[in-house]
């Protein structure tokens, strides 16, 4: 068994993230003390805590024996004081006003041990004004929500035994660790606003749906984040091919979009990233093969991971219908905006173009199946004649609510052979069938009229031989 933690640890605030910092530590064998604004409301948040977390035992979201011990390890205290009277470390986590923080952190300090480490989960507020109102050591440890299951805290501060003590504490609870400059924003916020912000314009200026911006961030670039971050990217990418995309930017968004410095100063030396053995990481050359393996086999079992989420995800008042001649407009509207948010290698004139054939092509076929709301209103379809599926698609504003899963397995209950072409230049369509279990028979490299069009020919049936649809890279 492992050994108990020695550290007495307090928690102030039993708001959504205070209260799941408490159930994280706790869940990692720490007594914990919480303390909100009067010992009933604390007593009811202990009362609540540990149901949320016997539910995600239930869920098996969380180890279901360490799960049976929080109800003796999270204790209500009858007062701040009381909670931090024999903390070794407190976490404040007390809405984001500097009143309220200083408010707080003044009972905190007034009665805490000298020694107690007061870890102040902000990201946004400067330290300086916080520690006026206090003589322990006091530092910040942003947690992110929810916080029983996103690992990062950010640390910030100037004592190096108050730091030590709080990533001893938090690699015990199963968290990493960064430490960061006490600068508003830190690292993760400056950098997930300024997404936030562009995202924001692009929908701003019409550009895009915020559908279609999700849609688009979580299956491109999104995609490769929970593996790598942007400087390990850029450095697969190319450096070179990074400054290069800038330029476009630059001329119609002007200097916020210019070049790095430090990356336009890495090309100009020759630094092209990995295939030059350099680039910001500074990965070897030779470990570029595997570091390659590696990302295939990642976003592979990501889509698998992705799969099997929408599988059992909710398709709450959804039914599957025959499709009907009504239906068409809506129809085309749906397949228009999951095509401007998967396939961007058509342009917008190609789009319009096979809008027209789409059009004309949905009232001809045998069998339209469309997947509707409790109003009647089409949010998919899936067209196919006899297992052969010509086309399927889902409104990007329902991505992820398990409607194209529902679909194709309801063809699939008829069909026990399913078949269809998937373009190359298409790697969220790819990501899918594969992980529905199609394999790839054959290859064609042009269309009807000739023009280069690469399609994979795939097939699912248990008697089928082939290849798996080979990673998008």
């Amino acid at each position: 068994m492992t050994e108990a933690p020695q550290e007495n640890l307090a928690v102030i605030g039993g708001g959504y993230m205070g209260g799941g910092i408490a159930q994280s530590l706790a869940l990692a064998g720490f007594r914990v003390r919480i303390a909100d604004v009067d010992a009933g409301t604390t007593r009811r948040l202990r009362d609540a805590l540990i149901t949320g977390v016997a539910e995600y035992a239930e869920r098996g979201l969380v180890d279901s024996e360490a799960a049976s011990r929080v109800p003796e390890l999270l204790i209500a205290a009858e007062s701040i004081a009381d909670a931090v009277a024999e903390a070794d470390y407190v976490s404040e986590a007390v809405p984001e006003d500097v009143g309220i923080k200083r408010t707080a952190l003044a009972a905190i300090g007034a009665a805490a041990r000298a020694d107690t480490v007061i870890a102040t989960n902000t990201s946004s507020l400067p330290l300086a004004p916080l520690a006026e109102v206090v003589s322990q050591p006091l530092i910040a440890a942003h947690w992110f929500n929810p916080a029983p299951f996103l690992p990062l805290v950010e640390l910030a501060g100037d004592d190096e035994d108050a730091l030590a003590l709080a990533e001893r504490v938090l690699t015990r609870a199963g968290k990493i660790t960064v430490r960061v400059p006490a600068v508003p924003g830190f690292l993760a916020n400056r950098l997930q606003f300024a997404l936030f912000r562009e995202a924001a314009a692009i929908v701003e200026e019409g550009l895009a749906t915020p559908e279609q911006v999700d849609l688009v961030v979580s299956n491109s670039f999104g995609y490769r984040l929970p593996f790598f971050g942007p400087f390990q990217i850029a450095d697969i990418a190319g450096l070179d091919v990074y400054a290069a995309s800038y330029a476009p930017l630059t001329a119609q968004y002007g200097e916020r979009f210019a070049v790095p410095p430090s990356l336009a100063e890495r090309v100009a030396a020759g630094d092209l990233g990995l295939k030059t053995s350099g680039g910001y990481r500074a990965t070897p050359g030779d470990q570029r093969q595997a570091l390659a393996d590696h990302r295939d086999r990642a976003y592979v079992a990501l889509a698998a991971l992705r799969s099997d989420l929408d599988d059992h995800g909710p398709v709450a008042d959804v039914t599957i219908r025959t499709g009907r001649e009504e239906d068409v407009p809506r129809l085309l509207v749906i397949w228009r905006a999951a095509v401007q948010a998967t396939h961007d290698f058509l342009s917008a004139t190609d789009i319009d173009e096979l809008s027209d054939l789409v059009a004309g092509f949905l009232p001809r076929m045998n069998d339209l199946r469309v997947a509707v709301d409790a109003t009647d209103t089409p949010l998919g379809f899936i067209a196919q004649d006899d297992g052969e599926i010509h086309m399927l698609f889902v409104d990007p504003a329902v991505h992820g609510r398990g409607l194209g899963t529902a679909l194709l397995e309801d063809v699939g209950r008829e069909f026990p052979t399913l078949r269809l072409d998937v373009n190359e230049q298409n790697p969220t369509g790819r990501r899918f069938y594969e992980a529905k279990g199609f394999i790839q028979v054959g290859r064609s490299e042009l269309d009807q009229q000739g023009r280069p069009f690469p399609l994979l020919q795939l097939i699912r049936d248990s008697g089928a031989s082939g290849q798996r649809v080979s990673p998008a890279s």
